[in-house]
């Protein structure tokens, strides 16, 4: 893997926004409600408080919107549907939480709208690629509800890929929905957290929560900058959740990755590699991410699942990640790397997010790799119930939220699984 003389282990994302200034606010004595992590969940809750009038402040423990919001992959809504979901919650649970996933996706366009956020939103459709026969064949049988049909939902074999999709030999077929959308994380959460400061929130960096005591109405909470009383507590750390929130903790397996952007190339030769520009994900364990920048001047490109940290240096996955780009695309072997980041995804053991309260504390979490547009509904619920809003129950508040006995919140298994599953060409 080669790298430009600029290389930087920064999102690509964070360019052109504020998130890794050195100001915030300062941490306030009091406020009615104080949310933990900035991210889509914390900051889409503290802007629906602060719009209600009441006070609220949002402590991180990094920059602002430093964790996995502003580094994924920006992939608002529009998919075939989630089976595999509804598998899981069979009957009208599973076709409730089935409904909620568009009007997620629309709550975020709607919330764009209104708060006058650019975030560079493009209707360019999603391509999931099928990495076996098999898994195809499951696709296209979904492709073919009359739901999908009418939504334009295409389906091309095998043969059909490199000219209509993707130009690339590697995948079995492939569904492609033209009306899904993405956007620039970076420039998302970053607008988000303006307009809450707009209203009137308080955004705190560098503030890590440490300890909490009390109960709801009268909550004292001490961090890395000090002590403020809270009449509420959300949590929007999702599966970046420490020791001091170990019921998150144990019901959200974070999901490492890294993803890689080249440097500038011609916007032609990247139109030749997608031709219909759309987003992409592959069906594999460990999957494989990437899509054009909203420019149509780089390649994105991710894998998950790998080995790696928030705090490590990237370049050592950063290697595999190009070693899996250019296995899927060859014609990007002389294209050197200007930025290479971690992320990671928050899986539940259901597959599906929640919101609740426990012990009296809000959160809302579990987001399974659709953490842009359900991250920012249910956190806008969370910031509901927070100022005391108890109508229209959602139905991630009526199903339990698993843990396994096994798991404590460290992901030592996570390098056996992948080679287990890898072997196995299992579809997760």
């Amino acid at each position: 893997m080669r790298t430009t003389a600029d290389f930087s282990t920064r999102p690509l994302w964070w360019n052109g926004t504020s998130l890794s200034d050195p100001d915030g606010d300062a941490l306030p004595s009091k406020v009615d409600v104080l949310i933990v992590g900035s991210g889509f969940t914390g900051s889409s809750a503290a802007l629906e408080i602060a719009r209600s009038g009441r006070s609220v402040a949002v402590v991180e423990a990094q920059n602002l919107g430093f964790g996995s919001s502003s580094r994924n992959f920006g992939y608002i809504g529009g998919g075939i549907g989630k089976p595999r979901l509804a598998k899981r919650h069979p009957g009208e649970r599973g076709e409730a939480m089935e409904r909620a996933y568009p009007d997620a996706a629309e709550f975020v366009m709607k919330l764009l709208k209104r708060e006058a956020i650019d975030a560079e939103v493009r209707s360019e459709g999603l391509s999931i690629l099928a990495h076996t026969p098999d898994i195809f064949a499951h696709l296209a049988k979904d492709a073919d509800a009359p739901a999908n049909r009418e939504a334009g939902v295409e389906t091309f074999r095998s043969e059909e890929v490199f000219d209509n999709v993707i130009a690339s030999r590697r995948f079995h077929g492939a569904v492609v929905n033209p009306d899904a959308k993405a956007l620039n994380p970076g420039k998302y959460i970053d607008g988000m957290i303006k307009a809450a400061r707009r209203h009137g929130a308080l955004f705190v960096q560098n503030a890590e929560a440490l300890s909490m005591a009390g109960s709801p109405g009268n909550w004292t909470i001490r961090t890395k900058k000090g002590v403020v009383q809270a009449k509420q507590i959300g949590l929007g750390t999702n599966g970046h959740s420490g020791k001091l929130f170990q019921f998150l903790r144990k019901r959200i397996v974070p999901v490492v990755g890294t993803v890689i952007a080249t440097e500038e190339l011609d916007t032609d030769f990247v139109r030749s590699l997608f031709p219909k520009l759309t987003w992409f994900t592959d069906t594999q364990f460990g999957f494989l991410c990437f899509r054009p920048s909203p420019d149509h001047k780089r390649v994105i490109f991710a894998k998950a699942g790998l080995p790696g940290s928030f705090s490590g240096d990237p370049r050592p996955s950063a290697a595999r990640v190009f070693k899996e780009m250019t296995a899927t695309l060859p014609q990007l072997a002389d294209a050197k790397i200007q930025y290479a980041w971690p992320g990671s995804v928050g899986v539940t053991f259901d597959g599906a997010p929640h919101l609740g309260v426990h012990e009296g504390v809000h959160f809302a979490a579990g987001y399974n790799g659709s953490g842009v547009a359900m991250a920012s509904y249910l956190g806008y619920w969370m910031g509901r119930r927070l100022i005391g809003d108890t109508s229209n129950e959602l139905v991630f508040e009526k199903a339990p939220f698993p843990t396994h006995f096994l798991y404590n919140g460290s992901t030592w298994f996570m390098p056996a699984l992948r080679v287990l599953l890898n072997h196995l060409k299992l579809q997760v």
